[in-house]
């Protein structure tokens, strides 16, 4: 298992949202499995001390990646953050706008199982491709992640892509029991039915992007402060 890379609880408002695995079949892929989505200012991350004009996206893909074993991202799909300008936070259902979108692409691995993710950004229409690449951390080295600086116009993207260890915590034999409890007919505190705090998720992996870059880029004025975000996953046909 590696160690997470930003693991804490963000915030994500999706427009078509995924619960912690969104499953696969025939055709799909366990790199084309979205799990979850942070999104925080980075002043927010535990112990603090980031930049409050900053935002930091994650995106978890690919569950279930068993420890010591390369996992790679799909080299035909397109791996999109979306963002809409909101306006307030008082709208309970969310907007679905598609004001912003970074898109995370990737290329084939090499002899040392390093994938080149391209980066390009879609501003109300308008695409722009970052001119550089930025290679993915193999397992291998996991313990230095590589985290790369792409530039659109005057706007620096720091990009880090690669195997994390999967940071979501749920102890699935307990709810199993308070699901059962519930069918039955009563509803106990879950925490009577705690028993050894089992994570079901614990010693596995995913593949992580993560992006930092300035609130900025997101707004059309100073004022706008509020935003939908959700990520997806697709294969253009």
């Amino acid at each position: 298992m590696l160690l997470p890379v930003l693991a804490i609880l963000g915030l994500c408002l999706p427009a078509h949202a995924s619960d912690h695995d969104d499953g696969e079949y025939d055709g799909k892929g366990r790199n084309l499995n979205l799990t979850d989505f942070f999104a925080f200012r980075e002043d927010n991350f535990e112990g603090g001390g980031g930049a409050a004009t900053n935002m930091v996206f994650i995106m978890n893909s690919n569950p279930r990646s068993l420890p010591q074993q390369q996992y790679f991202f799909s080299t035909q799909a397109v791996y999109d953050f979306h963002v809409s300008r909101a306006g307030t936070n008082n709208d309970t259902e969310g907007t679905t706008n598609d004001n912003v979108v970074l898109r995370f692409q990737f290329g084939a691995p090499n002899g040392s199982n390093v994938q080149d993710a391209t980066l390009t950004t879609i501003v109300d229409g308008t695409s722009t491709t970052a001119s550089g690449t930025a290679p993915t951390t193999p397992i291998a080295t996991a313990a230095t992640p590589t985290i790369t600086t792409l530039t659109i116009g005057s706007t620096d993207f720091s990009v880090y892509a690669g195997l994390r260890g999967d940071p979501f915590y749920f102890d699935v034999q307990s709810f199993f029991k308070w699901r059962a409890n519930v069918a039955a007919g009563t509803n106990p505190l879950l925490s009577t039915l705690w028993t050894n705090g089992t994570n079901f998720a614990y010693g596995y992996n995913v593949n992580a992007i993560v992006v930092k870059f300035p609130i900025a880029f997101l707004q059309t004025a100073a004022a706008e402060t509020v935003f939908d975000t959700w990520t997806t996953i697709s294969v253009p046909q």
